[in-house]
């Protein structure tokens, strides 16, 4: 999956502008994107979690190839947590690279 690499970063902290708070997330100073909200604090707050995206989608990917290989050594098939983990990862990624999305 292509996306923006390198530090994404939380710039200009929340600003009011015409009754809307603004937060924009940046990389190496490019732009990324624009959040903006009624609240100065969910905003500020779904800043940081877009900013932390890129971190946490790799962390992801590879928390799901080692329980990959995990269940390929040591098979867990009857463990119903394990399997519902998996899932919820698969999903998780599937909706960040964009698949299974209706359009």
């Amino acid at each position: 999956m292509n996306y923006t690499k390198g530090k994404w970063e939380v710039k200009g902290f929340a600003e009011f502008v015409c009754g809307v708070w603004y937060a924009s997330i940046t990389s190496s100073d490019k732009p990324i994107a624009k959040v903006r909200g009624d609240n100065k604090n969910n905003c500020e707050a779904n800043a940081h979690l877009i900013a932390a995206s890129p971190n946490l989608y790799e962390a992801l990917k590879e928390a799901h190839e080692w329980l990959t290989q995990l269940n390929k050594l040591h098979p867990i098939i009857d463990d119903g947590d394990f399997n519902i983990l998996q899932r919820h990862i698969q999903k998780a990624l599937a909706k960040a690279e964009g698949k299974n999305e209706k359009r």
